[in-house]
């Protein structure tokens, strides 16, 4: 994953992350974002090429650093 990627990525997500909530984490070789609505399917597809997956342990989006 390209440092656009992951951006590109994490714009995406910001757009589903309540403002006032804590959303984001890290652990270990990991990034994980959350979100408080589903995402469109459009949305689902792009992140999915970026290389990010659904994490349904942790309800939320990941990608691996």
């Amino acid at each position: 994953m390209t440092n656009a990627e992951f951006i590109e990525g994490v714009a995406i997500l910001g757009k589903y992350l309540a403002p006032d909530g804590f959303g984001i984490r890290a652990e270990h070789d990991q990034i994980w974002i959350g979100g408080d609505e589903p995402l469109t399917a459009e949305d689902r597809a792009r992140l999915e090429e970026l290389d990010w997956f659904y994490c349904r342990e942790g309800n939320g989006w990941s990608c691996n650093t």
